[in-house]
């Protein structure tokens, strides 16, 4: 009798971690998923315009099929989560989508030397891993700079209105 339960035990113990890692598997997936879509919402807003010579190097953004973490100026961390976005100088052009906050993992944003334009989302003080924000040397943006979460040690905003 007592071996029926131990045995029983061992089988919950076993089925409750392997639900737990597919269930974990799944989320993990819907975040990248998220992530994707929240790279190719900033790449429609902003360089969709742009002269196609530049965009050349970012066109691996618009694929479906390969993996965003090995696009131009994304690098992400162990679990797949975009940690790094530096598209400096690639002549963006426009609003930044607020969507971009969805990058919770970011720690490092450069989008020095670029044409955007507007105001900065406010959602960018939701990216609480945040450490290094450049939106220097973009002349039509403009506003208030929101909140920056405590996690920002430097902050570039050089030659912005």
């Amino acid at each position: 009798m007592y071996s029926i339960s131990v045995r029983r035990i061992c089988y919950l113990f076993f089925l409750f971690f392997f639900l737990s890692f597919l269930l974990s598997s799944n989320v993990n997936a819907d975040v990248r998923d998220d992530e994707r879509l929240i790279l190719q919402e900033l790449y429609n807003a902003t360089m969709r315009v742009v002269p196609s010579i530049i965009v050349s190097k970012y066109l691996d953004w618009t694929s479906p099929t390969t993996d965003h973490c090995t696009w131009t100026g994304i690098s992400c961390d162990g679990e797949g989560r975009v940690s790094r976005l530096i598209v400096k100088g690639s002549v963006m052009k426009g609003s930044l989508p607020s969507s971009l906050g969805g990058l919770a993992r970011i720690q490092y944003l450069d989008l020095s030397l670029n044409n955007l334009e507007g105001t900065l989302p406010d959602v960018l003080s939701t990216m609480t891993v945040l450490d290094y924000v450049d939106i220097s040397s973009n002349l039509l943006l403009s506003g208030t700079i929101p909140p920056t979460p405590p996690s920002v040690t430097t902050l570039h905003l050089f030659f912005t209105r």
